[in-house]
């Protein structure tokens, strides 16, 4: 099992013991939706999604054999599994255990390979990453959406493609390790942090001086979470982006994800470090 890191890994098994069941829509004995089933929980019977009969699901059986394939490739280590909006999505994660890519500017961290799936077709299949620093549990994560598969009956070739697509994970910590690297050397001032603050909270000179309560209280928290990091990283836009993912990793409201793949934390996180990068660049 995958290291914890604070509350991040609290909800991760080891075991992915259900599956999806398509069931036709009855009531009675009559059949009340045409071309349309369910799709159900094995394990308590819950309805994930109503689908048209044109959407295939794709399996947990076939998502845990994907999975078992990709970590042959990778190498990698501590499969752990995790649920999204109870079970509408399906994560695996998989421990890259290579010492060459454990630390983060001299900062131990625990990088994944992520192996996705969604039962109510928001997502399809994809790949993603997701790092979490040990010094303080902030997580960060990104799919890799050149890989997403929709659920389609002709989605086995793309699958096929997506076990070859592990080398797109390996060029994405590459990237990343540079653009660490720029960061840490960068200085900030108050007008950068402002300017990534109106990024992630979507704020526009006009409304500035009219922030609701709870906006206002939000960015006041956010700047806290600069405070710190930048105390212990350094005043460079490192030190801001790690108070960007301690804000959402630790104190945004919410169902949450390890490596903040989904939701608000990852609405957030990409506009925050769409910002940043363009502070680098």
């Amino acid at each position: 099992m995958a290291r914890s890191t604070g509350n991040h890994f609290a909800t991760n098994s080891t075991e992915l013991n259900w599956d999806v069941k398509p069931t036709e829509i009855y009531h009675g004995d009559k059949q009340i939706i045409n071309g349309n089933y369910a799709l159900i929980r094995s394990d308590n019977q819950k309805v994930l999604e109503i689908h048209k009969d044109s959407y295939n699901p794709f399996y947990n059986v076939e998502f845990k054999a994907l999975l078992d394939d990709l970590q042959k490739i990778s190498g990698f280590e501590n499969l752990t599994y995790s649920e999204f909006k109870e079970g509408r999505i399906v994560l695996g994660y998989l421990e890259n255990n290579s010492t060459n890519e454990c630390k983060v500017n001299g900062f131990d961290v625990n990088k994944y390979l992520v192996l996705g799936n969604s039962h109510d077709g928001s997502k399809g299949i994809f790949l993603g990453t997701s790092e979490v620093m040990i010094r303080c549990t902030n997580a960060f994560g990104q799919i890799l959406k050149s890989n997403v598969i929709k659920h389609t009956k002709n989605n086995f070739r793309r699958i096929d493609e997506l076990k070859q697509a592990f080398e797109v994970y390996h060029k994405q910590n590459e990237i990343l390790a540079k653009l660490y690297v720029k960061m840490n050397n960068i200085s900030i001032d108050q007008s950068l942090i402002d300017m990534v603050t109106k990024r992630m909270f979507d704020v526009d000179n006009n409304e500035e001086k009219q922030l609701s309560t709870r906006k206002d209280n939000q960015i006041i928290d956010f700047h806290a979470s600069i405070k710190t990091e930048t105390n212990d990283l350094g005043n460079n836009v490192f030190g801001l982006f790690h108070g960007m993912t301690h804000y959402t990793s630790h104190k945004l409201k919410g169902e949450n994800v390890v490596g903040n793949l989904f939701g608000t934390a990852s609405k957030m996180n990409e506009k925050g470090f769409q910002a940043i990068k363009e502070l680098v660049f």
